[in-house]
């Protein structure tokens, strides 16, 4: 099950680094605003995030707490 998630988490974070590259490809990339910009920024850490998440670098720590 965690493992799952955390592949479902990948998968999402991969997805908001695709519609950043989205919006920055509608606006335009002759003159790049400051949105484009930031959304570009955004987009790498998405990509680089949702990348860590699906090869495992980046792991859900498990807080429930387990009574014997």
């Amino acid at each position: 099950m965690n493992d799952t998630r955390q592949k479902l988490i990948g998968i999402v974070w991969l997805l908001l680094a695709a519609t950043s590259a989205i919006e920055v490809y509608i606006g335009g990339l002759d003159s790049l605003s400051l949105l484009q910009g930031m959304a570009a920024l955004f987009g790498g850490f998405a990509l680089a995030v949702g990348l860590l998440y699906l090869t495992g670098l980046i792991t859900l720590m498990d807080t429930r707490t387990k009574h014997p």
